[in-house]
Order: C-alpha cells, then structure tokens, then sequence
C-alpha cells in the first residue's frame, strides 16, 4: 500500500471511530438514553389471572420509562395508587416520565369503584409525581351502587380553595382520551395544581358535584367531551385556572337547581362555571336543556364558610365565541357576576327560560355580533352596582319581553343592533333609556326559515343602510348593517379587516353573516338550446356565468354581478362620475378621498374594472385632493391609456383596449357568427338578430350576460370581452350564411 493510499485509509478509519464514538456519546446519556428507551416502550398486562400482573399496583411499582400498562379485563375493581414521595405504598420508580394507562379497547374496560374502604373514596389517586406525563386512555371509571366516593379519579394538588395539598403533583402532564367517568357521590375527575391536563372525546355523566373540577392553576384543554347529567355543574373551573374548551356537548346538568326550594343558597349553578381568576376561551361548544346557568362567570360563596361568607368569588375572565347556548330550562343562557369579564361574541343564545344574557354586580360585557332569540324574558339585562354591558352588531329578536333589553342602571352601550319582535318593541329600554338611532328597531330580520336564524340574501340587490323595507323579496336588513367602525380606530370596513365580515365586506348583524363569495350550486346536467336555457336563480344581485355549449349548460365556478339579476351596478362605468362599483355588494358607492395630501399618490383612488378615477394633489395651501372622471389606468388591468400603447390600430378609451385591425374573417368560418335567430337561437344566418344581441352585450368586460356574444379576439378567438373585435367577426360574415 502506497503511502498515499495509506493517509487516506487512516482517515476514512478516524471518521468510522470518530462516529462511533460520538453514538455511543449520545446514547448512553441519561436523558437520550436510545438503547434503555427502545427497550422500555414495552406494554405490561393487568388482570386477575393470565397476565403480567394481577394487581394494578405492582405493576406501577415495577414500571419502566414509557410503559403502556394495559387493564386487560372487562371489569377491573382494584384501587390504583400512582405515588411518589415519602410513605406511600407501590411508588412509581423516579425514573418513569412517561407512562400510558389504558383500557382493551374503547368502552371495553370497566373501573369499578365498590369498596366503601378504600382510601378517600377514589378509584385513582395520583399524587407526588414530578414532571411527569401521565396518560389514561380507553376506559370506563364508574362508582359502585351504594358507595360513597370522594372524587373517582383525583390528582392532589391544591384543595377546594386553591391551598396548596400536602405531596401535591407539580410540573406534570394529565391527558384523558376515550375516557367515561360517571356515578360519583362527589366529583368525577379531580384535577388540581399547577400541572397540564388534556381531555380528549371523553365522558362526564351523573356526578353529584362537578363532572370535571380543574383548579389550582391548571392549564387545561378539553375538546370532543360529552358532560350530562351532573347533579351541579358538567365542568367548573377555578382557581387561576387557565383553559380552552372547544367542540363539546352540555345537557342536563345543574340539576340541583331544579330541586332547591329558593336560589338564595345555590351557588354552583353553571353546567359551566367559572370562578377565582379562571381564565379561558369557550369556542364551538353546544349548551342545551341544562336547569341552571349554561355559562356562569362567578359565583356567591355559600353562608357559614368563614371570612368569606355570601361574598362573591369571581374575578375571572372569557372569551365565549361561535358557541349555541339554548334551552336553559329554568335560567339565562350566560350570566356574569362581580367583576368578571366577557367577551361575547358569535353565540346564538336562545329558547332559555330566563334572560339570554345577564351582566350583575361590577361586571364587564362585551356582546357583539350574537343572535339572541326567542327567551323567556329579556334577550339581555344588567343589574346593579357598576355593570358596563357593550352591545353591537347583535340580532335582538322574538324574546318575550317587552322591550328586548332590561337596564336597570343606565348601564348598557348599544349600536348597530336588530331589535324585533318584541311585545312592546320601540326605541325605549325597559327602564326608559332611548336607544341610538343606530340601533335597526322593528324591521323584520328575514331569517331564511322559522328555526334557521341565517340571514336571507336571496332577491337584494342594494344592500346598503338603511335597506329595510325596500329590500325586495326575502332579503334581510340585517346585512351589511352592522357598525362600519367596530373597532372605533377611525378607520371604517373598507379598508379594515377588523370591520369586516370573513368575505371582506362590512359586518352584518347577529352570529351568522352572510358569505357573498359562497357560489349556488349549479344544475347538474342540464340541457339547453341557447344560453337563456341555462339561467339559475338569482343569488342576490349576482348569479353563476352561464353558456349553452353542445346542448349542455356550463357554468363558471364563482357569482359575478349581473344586470338580469337586478345588480344596481356592473361595473364602475355603471355608476355615477364620483362613485365606484361595490364588487361584492353589486351597488354604487361615493368615494371620498383624503382631505389632506402632500403628493399625488395620497390622493390614490381605488381600481374599478380596468378605470379608476383620476386624482392629483392641489399643492397649493396645505394640499387637498382633486378628484376627476374615471380614466383606464394599466395598474387597473387597462390594456392601453393611448394609442401609442397599441401595437395595431388605436386605444379604445371606452373599453381601455386595442382597436382592432384583424381583417375580416373568411366566409368559410363563420359558424361562430351565427349567435341567434327569430326563436332565440342560431338560425343557420348572419343577420340583424345576431347584432342585436352582439350589441346588447357591448363592453361586457367581465363575463358578458350572453357568452355567445363573446366570439372573436386579439389572438382569433373568444377573448372574455364584447367589443370591436366581436362586431369585425359578425360584420365579415354578414349575409355569408
């Protein structure tokens, strides 16, 4: 071997040591121990005969990092200790982080409690775990007949009052997936501390007190979960608590409010109550026929509990959003006590019994964008001490008081509102305010059917404020009316998102805008002998592009605004000098322009088509925009501003594009020409029907009305448009058929 080769062979063998080295290195520290781990992600069985361990407690004492320890039994009735610390029985090695407890299979393993001897009365008590992720999965954990428990499944932490526990769990994560717990005497799943919980597609059902209690600082989310049936609240949470609930189902609970002789006493009355600084989202849940509160923030502390007593405890904080709350049978939908705070907004919150909402004590509300319908009193009332209720954008309808709104201070601020239908329904609340004339009272909501509160867009064509009573057909005047400056920056909806409905266009009112970018389907299938065959029905003031093509109709993918469909305007040509085309709302609007420039492009107006209207700052003085006639403009899409832009013939300033110098086409290939005829379709000639309808579609610049008008282009073929070029394709074959 060369002493060439040599050097190379002795440094492709320190690379092959040097990776080995470095391998070993890395998997043999403690914390990325690869060997150890691979080994220990093993699942240990659990059952009374035939498994790795007939008691739930030995094989925690013998577990190993990763385990997924499985109950592989139908019924299981053993109390499981998960512990470390000083004292206790069957401790979980310190070594194990991560641990997965879980049934056979879902709703195929039981967990009974039916000892009336076990300690504390749970079936699970976990306590003195360390940074530790602790999951359960797969099973049912039920309270035997005639047992009384504490909480079925526990984890220490903090006590009912936030204090600190002795051995509590400290920097852990709990998660619960697929996971029932019902029949408790006291709670069902007791989560406390300053740990992390995570509940997934579970059950909480017939608990005598919470369904679900988390407190003591817990970061919680909760999503896909079922609460029914639990004798006071499905779910409270308190105590500095933080959470995200989200895609879950409320019915049945607080049914200790339907068995109290007086309320006086009753202070746990929320299928979903928060108090002590909790702080969270409540996003896409489904509140129904609960007795009590649906969302309660607050509650009063219960008589003889020590320094505290009747005073309230609340303090905590929401944002409750996109949620149905409905059918509170013996309550309000949300109520928020003492000074707690609501951000309420896209809710429907109807058929409850009482109010639909409630803001007492020193609370702050703000309630925007809601429908709130059909309650048994008020759709919203405040009451007592400093209350401040703000009330926007919300669809106020069918409640059975008299006015809609109660307020017994002078404390609520509204605007924009639709209020109807009401017993007594004029500008005046319950206690005599009046209301600002912003406010849209009496005007029927057009909903598109008696139990669908969407609002009704079939048949408008001028949505703008005030629409009511000139809206043709079924058309809401809820929409596009909400406050044009929401957010009261200054800046209005046209050019601030927050302002906004999601397709971009000012805010209606109530929880359901309207989507003007949402496309009718179209008829499938459909088959024609002229485009007219192909018509739909009008969405609005905009309908689907249509052709008849080979005896089919073929449509485009998107509404554009129409002239059949009664569009007050086109496009921007359509309009008035000093007035630009809404697009999405097919109406003509004023454009104002800053009162203020120090160069032309402050004055920048918006693009029509392929126009906008001309603008320049007058320097003189301070500077003030000047405003002119609509000029094409090549930022817009014009094809040209003069003629010199034009590579043939001149600029058509009526259509900003190109004149066209093709030369007629040959007589041999005018079968495109023949467009229409005495019965409204091709008649085998060239003619005055077919430029009757050529000219109907003149300047069609977006989609023309007729798509047969569309015959001839630049590049010799149909182009989007109906211009010269079409009338040059008809006219060279006129009479040649």
């Amino acid at each position: 071997m060369n002493t060439r080769k040599l050097g190379t062979f002795a440094i492709a063998l320190f690379l092959v040591v040097a990776t080995i080295a470095l391998i070993y290195l890395l998997t043999s520290d403690g914390n990325f121990d690869i060997r150890d781990k691979a080994a220990a992600e093993r699942t240990v069985t659990v059952c009374p005969s035939g498994c790795d361990y007939a008691m739930f407690n030995d094989a925690i004492a013998n577990a190993q990092d990763h385990d997924l320890i499985m109950i592989d039994t139908d019924t299981y009735n053993t109390q499981g200790l998960i512990q470390q610390g000083p004292g206790v029985n069957y401790p979980l090695p310190a070594s194990v982080k991560t641990l997965t407890i879980e049934g056979r299979s879902e709703g195929d393993t039981r967990w009974i409690l039916d000892d009336d001897s076990l300690g504390n009365g749970n079936i699970i008590l976990v306590e003195g775990l360390q940074n530790t992720s602790l999951t359960f999965k797969n099973i049912s954990f039920e309270n035997g007949d005639g047992i009384t428990s504490n909480a079925l499944v526990r984890f220490i932490g903090t006590d009912i009052e936030g204090e600190t526990e002795t051995n509590p769990n400290q920097g852990c994560t709990f998660n619960f997936e697929n996971v029932e717990i019902s029949g408790s005497s006291s709670f069902g799943l007791y989560i406390s501390g300053e740990n992390t919980a995570t509940v997934k597609n579970s059950t909480f059902a017939d608990n005598e007190r919470a369904g679900l209690s988390i407190h003591g600082k817990i970061n919680a989310t909760i999503e896909d979960s079922n609460f029914k049936g639990n004798i006071r609240q499905g779910l409270a949470i308190r105590n500095e608590s933080e959470f995200m609930l989200t895609k879950s189902n409320f019915e049945d609970n607080s049914i200790k409010w339907k068995v109290m002789d007086g309320n006086e006493n009753l202070t746990d009355f929320g299928a979903l109550q928060l108090y002590d600084y909790a702080k969270g989202i409540i996003e896409d849940n489904k509140f129904s026929q609960n007795y009590g509160v649906g969302i309660a923030l607050g509650r009063t502390n219960n008589p003889g509990r020590g320094p505290n007593d009747g005073k309230i405890i609340s303090f905590c904080e929401a944002e409750i959003r996109n949620n149905e709350i409905s059918s509170s049978l013996e309550s309000a939908g949300i109520y928020v006590l003492g000074k707690s705070k609501a951000f309420i907004t896209y809710n429907l919150v109807s058929l409850n019994a009482d109010y639909g909402i409630v803001g007492d004590g020193d609370a702050y509300l703000e309630i925007i964008n809601n429908t709130i319908a059909h309650n048994g009193v008020y759709a919203i009332g405040a009451f007592g001490g400093n209350s401040r209720v703000l009330i926007k954008n919300n669809a106020i309808v069918f409640n059975k008081g008299p006015f809609g709104m109660w307020d017994e201070e002078y404390h609520l601020e509204t605007e924009y509102n639709g209020i109807f239908g009401h017993p007594r329904d004029n500008p005046n609340l319950g206690s005599g305010f009046i209301l600002p004339e912003s406010n849209i009272v009496g005007y029927d909501p057009r909903f598109k059917g008696e139990e669908d509160f969407n609002l009704n867009y079939y048949g408008c064509t001028s949505i703008t404020l005030p629409c009511l009573d000139n809206c043709p057909n079924h058309c809401s005047p809820f929409i596009d009316a909400g406050d044009p400056d929401l957010d009261n920056d200054g800046i209005t909806w046209e050019t601030d998102s927050d302002d906004q409905d999601p397709d971009g266009s000012r805010r209606d009112i109530g929880a359901f805008p309207v989507d003007k970018n949402v496309s009718p389907d179209p008829p499938t299938d459909k088959t024609c002998d002229t485009d007219n065959d192909c018509k739909g029905e009008c969405y609005g003031s905009r309908n689907l592009p249509y052709q008849c093509k080979d005896l089919k109709c073929e449509y485009g993918s998107k509404t554009i605004c129409t002239n059949e469909c009664n569009a007050e305007c086109v496009i921007d040509d359509d309009c008035i000098p000093s007035q630009v085309c809404e697009p999405d709302g097919c109406y003509c609007r004023a454009y104002y322009p800053p009162s203020m420039c120090d160069e032309n492009s402050d004055c920048k107006t918006p693009c029509g088509t392929s126009k906008r209207l001309s603008y320049e700052c007058n320097m003189e003085g301070l500077g003030n925009c000047i405003i002119g006639e609509k000029v094409c403009d090549k930022e817009c899409g014009a094809e040209c501003i003069k003629d010199s832009d034009c590579s043939t013939g001149n600029c058509d300033t009526s259509t900003c594009s190109c004149a066209s110098d093709t030369p007629p086409p040959p007589a041999g290939k005018c079968d495109r020409s023949d467009i229409w005829g005495p019965s409204g379709k091709a008649d085998g000639k060239i003619d005055s029907y077919d430029l009757s309808l050529l000219l109907a579609n003149w300047k069609w610049q977006k989609e023309p009305r007729n798509i047969k008008a569309d015959i001839w282009g630049p590049s010799q073929k149909a182009d989007g448009k109906v211009d010269s070029y079409d009338l040059s394709k008809l006219l060279g074959c006129w009479s040649k058929k």
